[in-house]
C-alpha cells in the first residue's frame, strides 16, 4: 500500500436531513406521469437543498426550482460530483488540458482546492459515513482513441483528510475490476458507484462480471460477498443490501444474515438507472433513470433525459419525480436536530 502526504485547507459544515414517506407505489409502477408535487408534502424534504449536475455545471435547487444557485462549474464535464449527506463538503472530477483532476470545495467555499491528478480520468468519488476519507479511481476505458464502453486497468484510491494539520493521506489500494463505462450519465446509465459501508471499514462495488465485491480496509482484502449478479448496488445497512437488476428493472432487499431476498419495487417503464444516493438514518433512496420512450409507431427512440424518482425501499413506495439529475443534497437543519 503506498501512502503520499499532501497540503490542503479545509472547511466543514454539519447539516443533516430527514425523509418521510406517503406515496404509495405498486408492482410494476409506472413513473412517466410523476412529478414533483406529492414530495412537497415532506416536511423533512422540502427542507433539503438539492444537488443537480448537468454537464460542466452543479447546482443547488428547491422542488419548486426556483433557486437555481450554481455551485460547481468547469470547463468540461464533471466526471464525478459527489456531496457529503452530513457535511457541507464537495468533491468532483474535471478534464484539464491533457488530464484529468479531483478538485474539493464546500457549499460556502467555492474556490476549490487541488486533491489528485492524473492523467487518466477520475471517477467514482464516494465520501466515507464519518466525511474524513474519499474513495475514488482512476483509469479510461478508451483505447487507442476508441470508445470501448467499459473500464479497463481501474486502480481505486484512498484519500484521508487530517484536520488538525489540514492536510490529506493519500493511500494506493491497487487494481479493481469495475463495471460499467466512463461517464456517470451516459446514454445507457452504466453508472459506476462505489460504496461505503455502515461503519466505513469497508468498500463495495459492482464488478465487471456483475458480482457485488467488498475490500476490507483494515486488511485490503477483497472477495464477492454473494452470489447474486447485480446491475448496481445503491446502499449498505447493518442489516441489508439495496441493489438493482434490470429486464425488467427492479429494486431488491438482500438481507444480511441469509434471510431471503425481497423485491421492493419493478418498473414497467424505466430504461436504465443510475446514480443513486441512500440517505443514513432514513429509508429513502433517490435514483437518476432514463425512462423509456417511443414514437408515434410505437417504436423505441432516444431519451436524452434524467430525471430523479424517490423511493421510500422500506415500505416499497415511490415519492414522486423530479426532472432533474439530483447527485447530493444538502439540508437547512443542524445536525443533530432530525427524528430517527
Amino acid at each position: 500500500m503506498k501512502k503520499l502526504a499532501f497540503t490542503v485547507a479545509t472547511a466543514l459544515l454539519c447539516t443533516a436531513c430527514e425523509y418521510e414517506s406517503t406515496y404509495k407505489g405498486t408492482t410494476g409502477i409506472n413513473v412517466q406521469q410523476m412529478n414533483s408535487a406529492s414530495l412537497k408534502a415532506y416536511p423533512g424534504l422540502s427542507s433539503c437543498t438539492l444537488i443537480t449536475v448537468r454537464g460542466e455545471i452543479a447546482r443547488k435547487i428547491d422542488l419548486d426550482k426556483t433557486l437555481t444557485e450554481t455551485i460547481v462549474e468547469v470547463e468540461r464535464d464533471l466526471n464525478t460530483f459527489a456531496s457529503h449527506p452530513f457535511l457541507g463538503n464537495i468533491v468532483y472530477g474535471e478534464e484539464i488540458g491533457s488530464g484529468y483532476r479531483l478538485c474539493l470545495t464546500s457549499q460556502s467555499q467555492h474556490k476549490p482546492a487541488v486533491l489528485f491528478k492524473s492523467p487518466q480520468m477520475v471517477h467514482s468519488a464516494s465520501w466515507s459515513p464519518d466525511g474524513t476519507r474519499i474513495a475514488f479511481v482512476v483509469g479510461d476505458c478508451w483505447v487507442n482513441g476508441t470508445y470501448r464502453g467499459h473500464w479497463d486497468r481501474q486502480r481505486l484510491y484512498l484519500l484521508t483528510l487530517v484536520k488538525p494539520k489540514q492536510n490529506y493521506l493519500l493511500e494506493d489500494l491497487g487494481e479493481i475490476d469495475l463495471h460499467g463505462p466512463r461517464h456517470m450519465l451516459d446514454p445507457d446509465l452504466m453508472a459506476s458507484q462505489i460504496i461505503w459501508g455502515p461503519g466505513g471499514q469497508s468498500l463495495f462495488w459492482v464488478a465487471k462480471n456483475k458480482a457485488i465485491t467488498e475490500l476490507k480496509l483494515d486488511s485490503v482484502r477483497r472477495h464477492p460477498i454473494f452470489h447474486r449478479k447485480a446491475e448496481r448496488i445503491y446502499g449498505i445497512t447493518d442489516e441489508m443490501f439495496i441493489i438493482a437488476l434490470d429486464k425488467p428493472w427492479r429494486l431488491l432487499s438482500i438481507p444480511r444474515n441469509g434471510k431471503p431476498e425481497r423485491e421492493i419495487l419493478r418498473f414497467a417503464d424505466i430504461e436504465g438507472m443510475g446514480i443513486g444516493l441512500m440517505i443514513p438514518n432514513t429509508s429513502l433512496l433517490s435514483i437518476v433513470i432514463r425512462e423509456r420512450k417511443v414514437d408515434s409507431r410505437g417504436k423505441a427512440v432516444k431519451n436524452a433525459d434524467s430525471p430523479t424518482i424517490f423511493v421510500d425501499y422500506a415500505s416499497g413506495t415511490v415519492l414522486g419525480k423530479l426532472s432533474e439529475s439530483v447527485l447530493g443534497y444538502f439540508s437547512s437543519q443542524e445536525l443533530g436536530s432530525c427524528e430517527e
